[in-house]
């Protein structure tokens, strides 16, 4: 009703039969309007089955069915009609630039201009001579499933030859100039019957300049020949949410200069799985998993690495290089390559953490609450906000006297995750102890007898020093017997 009532109000003038159709995603509705008279059927025909019936028929994702019924679906009204022809070409491209599609990548890329976007639309097969992105600031990039892995697939075939230095896909400059490219969401396979083998590249980065860059996000390289990607020249790559799978033979990056920045990506099934040589600067960081055969990390020829979080599997070779670790989770003890102001600890469930010391600010609590001379050590406990430290893990502590009454001299050092020295003072009040003198006599004439007392409050074997003097006197009588204090440092 509500469809017949807007057309009664918006279209007065219709004269005669009027329908109207009501596409939606899991029905349609068709409401035949002839002056005050309507009709209505609701038909279980609707978007939703037209992107069905194109997935099933072309075996795509959901994604790229609805993809197609967007951009290149067509209404056959019956006969010939001139836009299918249209969108079964269109159907043929694999990339397009706004709303131009074009019949290659490769196409597609040189037609790019700087700031643009090259979307890929369908799985792609390489020529033999590889794909050149040279000279360009553009994105390339692919459609993704509703889990965010890529779509399409980039694949390579037999007897591939490569664009440069046996790299399959080159992105540099041949004018010196700078780059700025971004690969996302893509799919990267069978780059492994290359001619060139030894020295080969699913991806070569070759920058001109510092401020070159090559990004890679959400890319997900398998089934290669030696690297998945190496950085030759100056600039930055930066690999993020990606993976690189090396199947137990090829390594991970390799970077002979730049800078390279390495973030939630899982390098696995590698040999050795990321290198920086010559004048290269590598940054891990968070998320990253290495799962090498050989070498987790290696540094060479002067290369430098910096581990700043993740997970590493395999060895760390530093030995002609830098390795400076301040962070992550290590199979093997990294301890060679801790960074100053950071320390190694056991794992959770295994292995080696690399965690930052923590410089001074550690509080002392005093154990004893009364802090009264017992004879035995008044301790102090050591705490890092509402966190109880443990001694000889975490600090160790020295004191002056902490037995006998007077004021302690605490130093507390921290070692293990801890750096820095604190220092605190508390007081041992001293224990009361009473004698009491004991009642003697003696008959007139004699000899004083030998005065006694009874001592009460003394700690363990502790003897309470005191003197006993009487009144004097000698006539028949009862005399005072006085207590005095003796020298008791623990004792009042």
């Amino acid at each position: 009703l509500a469809l017949y009532n807007s057309v009664r109000f918006n279209c007065p003038e219709a004269d005669g039969c009027t329908l109207v159709l009501d596409v939606g995603a899991r029905a349609t509705n068709l409401v035949f309007v002839e002056g005050s008279k309507v009709f209505m059927r609701t038909i279980p025909i609707a978007g939703n089955t037209v992107a069905n019936e194109i997935a099933r028929a072309l075996g795509v994702e959901p994604a790229e069915a609805e993809r197609i019924k967007k951009e290149i679906g067509f209404v056959a009204l019956g006969g010939t009609y001139a836009v299918a022809d249209d969108a079964l070409v269109l159907l043929a491209k694999v990339a397009k630039i706004g709303d131009t599609y074009y019949d290659t990548l490769q196409d597609a890329i040189d037609a790019a201009q700087d700031g643009e976007t090259v979307e890929v639309v369908a799985d792609i097969t390489l020529p033999t001579g590889g794909l050149e992105i040279v000279d360009k600031s553009i994105t390339i990039t692919g459609a993704t499933d509703g889990d965010g892995k890529p779509l399409y697939t980039i694949t390579g075939q037999p007897g591939l030859t490569g664009v440069k230095d046996g790299a399959e896909i080159y992105v540099g400059s041949d004018t010196y100039g700078t780059v700025d490219v971004t690969i996302s969401n893509l799919n990267l396979r069978n780059f492994g019957d290359q001619v060139d083998p030894d020295g080969s590249s699913v991806i070569l980065f070759e920058g001109w300049t510092d401020d070159s860059k090559l990004t890679l996000d959400n890319v997900d390289i398998a089934d290669y020949n030696q690297y998945a990607v190496s950085v030759v020249g100056r600039g930055t790559l930066d690999v993020t949410d990606s993976a690189i799978d090396g199947g137990g033979t090829s390594d991970g990056i390799y970077a002979e200069f730049g800078n390279v920045t390495v973030t939630d990506t899982a390098i696995t099934n590698v040999v050795d799985g990321v290198t920086a040589g010559t004048e290269a600067q590598v940054t891990l960081g968070d998320g990253v998993k290495v799962d090498a055969s050989e070498d987790a990390v290696k540094a060479e020829d002067g290369g430098v690495a910096v581990i700043e979080g993740g997970a590493y599997n395999g060895a760390l070779d530093g030995a002609d290089g830098v390795i400076a670790i301040e962070g992550g989770h290590f199979s093997e003890d990294p301890a060679d390559y801790v960074s100053e102001g950071y320390t190694t600890v056991p794992g959770d469930p295994d292995g080696y953490e690399v965690i930052q010391r923590k410089a001074d600010g550690l509080q002392i609590i005093i154990v004893d609450a009364n802090r009264v001379y017992n004879g035995t050590a008044h301790e102090v406990a050591v705490q890092d906000g509402e966190s109880v430290l443990e001694a000889g893990v975490d600090y160790t502590v020295e004191y002056d006297d902490n037995v006998n009454a007077g004021t302690v001299h605490v130093t507390v050092t921290g070692i293990g995750r801890y750096t820095g020295v604190t220092n605190a003072t508390f007081e041992i009040a001293k224990a009361q102890a009473t004698v009491t003198a004991a009642d003697a006599s003696k008959t007139y004439g004699d000899a004083d007898p030998t005065l006694t007392a009874t001592v009460t409050g003394a700690v363990g074997d502790d003897t309470i020093a005191y003197t006993l003097t009487r009144a004097e006197g000698e006539d028949v009588g009862t005399y005072a017997v006085t207590a005095g204090a003796g020298s008791n440092p623990n004792y009042e």
